[in-house]
């Protein structure tokens, strides 16, 4: 199985494909590698005096692209040019990650990375609705049936929703992107143009959304420029059916099938 691993891997430095008898005996030489790599792996931790895999260290680096390759590439046969690639050094390591960023603007894009659905959380205030739109829901717990949301703290719409007894969370649906638009604005009558209702209790929903849920505050918690928000839900109504709108790289896009 060793001296079959071996075959493998020198057509694999070579950019060649295996014989069919070196490919099904692979398996043995495939946990060579993984056993003759740790050693190697020990040897370098020890001369660059590195306590882990993550090391600055190019040669660490590099051994650490060839363990995740050799790991996928025993059911597939193009991974071997891959893996000799990387052994030879032909293939550039993934570079280093950027020191902490303090441009809002970077880390802004870089969150953008990260897909989230939109919802919107709404009450009643003396009589009227207010609102505003978050994409930074997140279900956190069953028992208590809790969720989340991040509010700026710069926000001059959540001080008067925290007051409130109870509030209405509508999880918005694809073609709703008009009515997150309406509520993140900064001016005039957020509701002019939304279709919304009321419960009893003064929690506000918007008609057509995915999910409502009627929340009470449970507990704030500061969060650098954001607090964030637990909420208790009291009750829903969920349509699964119903497409969410998705917000990812500061645009609104939908589900495709």
């Amino acid at each position: 199985m060793e001296q079959t691993g071996r075959a493998v891997m020198d057509r694999a430095l070579a950019g060649e494909e295996p014989t069919a008898r070196e490919w099904f005996g692979y398996t043995g030489g495939h946990q060579h590698i993984h056993h003759e790599g740790s050693r190697v792996l020990n040897e370098l931790m020890t001369l660059s005096g590195s306590s882990g895999l993550y090391s600055s260290h190019p040669l660490q680096r590099r051994w650490r692209d060839v363990r995740c390759v050799s790991q996928h590439v025993a059911g597939n046969n193009g991974s071997l040019r891959r893996l000799g690639a990387v052994l030879s050094g032909r293939a550039r390591p993934m570079s280093a990650l950027a020191t902490t960023p303090t441009d809002p603007v970077v880390l802004r894009q870089a969150f953008g990375c990260f897909p989230s659905g939109v919802t919107a959380l709404c009450a009643l205030d003396s009589g009227g609705p207010v609102g505003m739109a978050a994409s930074t829901f997140t279900p956190v717990s069953l028992r208590p049936p809790l969720v989340s949301v991040c509010v700026q703290d710069t926000s001059s719409t959540w001080p008067k929703l925290k007051l409130q007894s109870r509030l209405g969370l509508s999880v918005l649906a694809e073609e709703q992107d008009r009515v997150c638009r309406a509520l993140a604005g900064k001016g005039g009558d957020r509701f002019a143009d939304v279709d919304w209702e009321a419960s009893e209790g003064g929690s506000v929903y918007i008609r057509g959304a995915g999910l409502w849920l009627d929340c009470s505050v449970h507990a704030e918690f500061p969060g650098g420029d954001h607090t964030i928000v637990l909420l208790e839900i009291h009750g829903l109504m969920a349509e699964p059916d119903r497409e969410p709108l998705v917000f990812h790289g500061s645009r609104f896009r939908r589900l495709a099938a």
